[in-house]
C-alpha cells in the first residue's frame, strides 16, 4: 500500500504538481501547507464516528488522539476558522499524502497523493460552483488529459432531507435484494451510500431508485439550474448522473466527478455545512475538488512534459565547458539537465542519458570545440545534426522538438 517513486514517475508527479499550481495561481488561489498529522476528532465530527473512514480506514497513533489525515478538505476548514477574521473568504490550494488504510487497488494506495482547491467564505453560487468546475477542467486539460464531467446537485437542506427520507423508505421495501455492505450503509444512518455501491447484486435496486431532482426546493433549483446554463455557454459538455451523490449531511448542492476509463480521476462539490460540525452555530459557505495525482500519473502524457536534456563531454579536458553549458540551459532556458562532471567517459555519459531517460544529449567534444558547435542527439529516433553552439543556446527548444 506504499510506495517508494523514484525516475520516471517521480518527475510526472512533480509535472502534475506543478501544472495544477500554475493554473491555481492564475485563478488567484494560494498555497495553504496543511499538516499530515490532525486531531481524530476533526474527522470523527466531519465525517461521523460512523463513516467508513473513522471506522476502519484511518491510521491513528497508537496512544494519541491523533491520526495521519486521510483527506484535506477538513483540515483546510479547521485552519480556515484558525487564521481567517470573520467574514474573510480564503481560496487555497494544497498538494501532498493521504493516508487510508484500505484495499490498495488500481491508481490507489495507503498512502496517496492528491491535489486539491477549497474556495471558503464566498457566498454559495451556481455561478461560482462553475469557475471552480472550469479550474478542474483546465488542470487536466494542462496534463493532456480529456475527462468526461458528471454533474449532479443534493440540493439544499430541505431537499436532501426529504429525498433521504423516500430514498430510505424505497431502500428498506427493497432490503432483501441488496448485498451486505448497502445494509450496513443502511443501519449505520448512510442511506446515500448506497446508490455508490459497485455491488453486482445492488445495481438493480439502485436503477429504480427514486433521484434528487424531484425533491428540489425552489431555491435549490435555481442554484442547479444556473450551473448548468453556465456550464452550456461556456461550452463545457457535462452528463447528469443522479447518482452522484456525497454521503456525508454537509454536503449540498453541487456534486461533481471528471472519470477517465470508467474511474474518478477528480471530484468536488459544495460542503456549506463542514464548518458546522467544527464549530457549532457558525456557517461558512464553501466549494472545492481534489485529484488523485496517483491515478493521474498513470494516464499524463510523457510527451506534455518539459524535455530531459543530457550534456555529454566525450573527453575530460571537455568536463568544464560542458559544465558550463549545462548551468546556463538551467538558469536561463529553465530545462531539465543531467551532467554528471564525476564520470570519465563517453560510454558512462550516455548510459547516464539512457537511464535519466533524457530526449536529447548534447554532445560536446574537441571537434565540436574547435567548430563551435554542439551535437545534437534525439534519444528517442537515434538522429543528430551538428549546430553552431551560439544559435544553439540563443533558443535550444526551437532545436529540440
Amino acid at each position: 500500500g506504499t510506495r517508494d517513486i523514484t525516475e520516471p514517475l517521480s518527475s510526472t508527479f512533480s509535472y502534475i504538481t506543478s501544472s495544477f499550481e500554475h493554473i491555481a495561481k492564475n485563478w488567484g488561489y494560494s498555497q495553504v501547507m496543511l499538516p499530515v498529522l490532525e486531531p481524530k476528532e476533526l474527522y470523527s465530527r466531519t465525517l461521523g464516528e460512523g463513516s467508513d473512514i473513522v471506522m476502519k480506514e484511518m491510521f491513528k497513533i497508537q496512544d494519541k488522539n491523533t491520526v495521519l489525515r486521510p483527506e484535506g478538505t477538513a483540515g483546510a476548514m479547521r485552519a480556515y476558522l484558525a487564521t481567517a477574521s470573520r467574514g474573510q473568504k480564503k481560496t487555497w490550494y494544497y498538494h501532498g499524502p493521504m493516508f487510508r488504510y484500505e484495499r490498495p487497488q488500481l491508481g490507489r494506495f495507503r498512502e496517496f497523493y492528491q491535489f486539491g482547491v477549497e474556495n471558503i467564505g464566498s457566498p454559495s453560487s451556481g455561478f461560482l460552483d462553475a469557475d471552480l468546475i472550469l479550474m478542474a477542467k483546465a488542470c487536466l486539460e494542462s496534463i493532456g488529459v480529456k475527462a468526461q464531467l458528471q454533474l449532479n446537485t443534493l440540493g439544499d437542506q430541505v431537499s436532501r432531507k426529504d429525498y433521504v427520507k423516500s430514498l430510505l423508505n424505497y431502500l428498506e421495501s427493497n432490503k432483501n435484494s441488496l448485498s451486505e455492505l448497502s445494509l450496513e450503509r443502511i443501519n449505520r444512518g448512510n442511506p446515500l451510500r448506497v446508490l455508490d455501491s459497485k455491488e453486482k447484486e445492488d445495481q438493480a435496486v439502485i436503477a429504480k431508485a427514486p433521484v434528487i431532482t424531484e425533491f428540489l426546493t425552489q431555491e435549490a433549483k435555481t442554484h442547479y439550474e444556473t450551473l448548468k446554463q453556465t456550464l452550456k455557454q461556456l461550452e463545457v459538455s457535462f452528463e447528469e448522473n443522479p447518482k452522484l451523490v456525497r454521503g456525508l449531511d454537509y454536503y449540498s448542492h453541487t456534486c461533481f466527478e471528471f472519470l477517465e476509463g470508467g474511474l474518478a480521476v477528480l471530484a468536488g462539490g459544495r460542503y456549506d455545512k463542514l464548518c458546522e460540525t467544527i464549530q457549532p452555530g457558525k456557517e461558512v459557505p464553501s466549494v472545492g475538488w481534489a485529484a488523485g495525482i496517483d491515478r493521474l500519473a498513470s494516464l499524463t502524457s510523457q510527451k506534455t512534459q518539459t524535455p530531459k536534456v543530457s550534456v555529454i563531454p566525450v573527453d575530460t579536458p571537455q568536463t568544464a565547458e560542458a559544465l558550463e553549458i549545462s548551468q546556463r540551459l538551467r538558469l536561463e532556458k529553465n530545462l531539465l539537465v543531467v551532467c554528471n562532471p564525476s564520470l570519465s567517459s563517453f560510454k558512462q555519459h550516455m548510459n547516464l542519458a539512457n537511464k535519466e531517460c533524457c530526449t536529447w544529449a548534447l554532445i560536446y567534444g574537441e571537434d565540436e570545440k574547435s567548430k563551435g558547435a554542439l551535437t545534437v542527439k534525439n534519444m528517442l529516433k537515434g538522429s543528430q545534426e551538428t549546430i553552431e553552439l551560439k544559435l544553439f543556446l540563443s533558443d535550444p527548444q526551437s532545436f529540440l522538438k
